[in-house]
């Protein structure tokens, strides 16, 4: 997130190395935020208790609405009372600094047991937030959903049925599964995927019966793929990543909407740290009041590092620079 809202592809952030657990990640710099600022826009963050997004800009903020994971209350969907005593012990004891390092290792525990991140009230606050202040704010909501763990299903109601070790994909010390167990992740993972579009599709239908729709300039990206695959990137797979295990760790969507823009796909994998830079630099330019608008296409004559496919194996310094086209097929 930190190379992504700054328009970075290489690995020289102290923020991006600095490792899961206790440490309290704050972003003290934000290249988007302060886009937005230069433009005089009121800011209104919605973020993870996990990363803090809101201290780059004060002086431009309007409202920081955090959210914690788990997402405790998800919880009262089991029918596992074992399960629900173990995350409420693990949540309580990991507000204590000294216990939750010597006994849990901090969020990793929370992690291994599965439970949701993401917090439906994230979608209600911004609606209700867009509906009441309307023109001239900027909002930037943090949604940790497709983000696994994949609890939610497609209609939004929340399942504890299947296995811990399925919620969740991509853990660094997890032993070979068989091929059907990424199989049933990534159905799971589709499940989440549809509940968070119809959480997108309630926001966008309610802006569409005022004038805000038309007139609002909506971006949607994710910060990386699914991680949905049977190797992880590691340097001791680096030369056995497949096609599919790069598509699946890497390949994330990156969409835009704005006023007198008509829809069309560009199938060309660029990183999405050029594309959400490129898109801030022309933005000035969509929020005049003429009704001349370019179409935004991303011209790829930039220079080679802000348009080659960057690849970044764990434990692997520097970059290692990957060249892969992750859509031809």
């Amino acid at each position: 997130m930190y190379s992504l809202m700054n328009y970075r592809n290489d690995g020289n952030s102290v923020f991006g190395l600095e490792q899961v657990g206790r440490q309290v990640h704050v972003m003290k710099k934000n290249a988007v935020f302060s886009t937005m600022e230069d433009l005089d826009y009121r800011l209104n963050v919605y973020q993870t208790g996990h990363m803090d997004m809101c201290q780059s800009n004060p002086g431009s903020l309007d409202r920081c609405w955090q959210y914690d994971h788990p997402y405790i209350n998800s919880v009262a969907a089991s029918n596992d009372t074992g399960f629900k005593f173990r995350v409420l012990g693990t949540v309580l004891l990991n507000q204590s600094s000294l216990l939750s390092d010597v006994l849990f290792k901090g969020e990793q525990s929370l992690a291994n047991l599965a439970v949701a991140y993401h917090d439906p009230q994230v979608f209600e606050n911004l609606n209700q937030d867009i509906q009441a202040k309307g023109w001239g704010n900027y909002f930037f909501t943090h949604a940790l959903i497709p983000h696994g763990p994949y609890v939610y299903q497609a209609d939004c109601s929340v399942s504890y049925e299947t296995p811990g070790y399925l919620r969740i994909a991509n853990q660094r010390s997890e032993v070979e599964l068989p091929p059907q167990v990424y199989e049933i992740r990534n159905g799971l993972y589709y499940g989440q995927i549809e509940c968070a579009l119809r959480s997108l599709q309630s926001l966008l239908d309610n802006m569409k019966k005022t004038v805000l729709y038309d007139r609002a300039i909506i971006i949607l990206h994710g910060d990386h793929g699914s991680h949905i695959s049977e190797l992880h990137p590691q340097v001791a797979n680096l030369k056995t990543f497949t096609k599919q295990d790069y598509r699946a760790t890497y390949s994330t969507l990156f969409a835009v909407k704005y006023p007198g823009s008509s829809f069309f796909v560009d199938e060309r994998a660029l990183p999405i740290t050029y594309l959400l830079e490129e898109f801030m630099t022309v933005l000035p330019s969509y929020m005049s009041d003429t009704n001349s608008y370019t179409k935004f296409s991303p011209s790829g004559d930039a220079e080679p590092e802000k348009i080659d496919s960057y690849v970044y194996f764990r434990g692997a310094f520097p970059l290692h620079r990957v060249n892969i086209d992750l859509f031809n097929d």
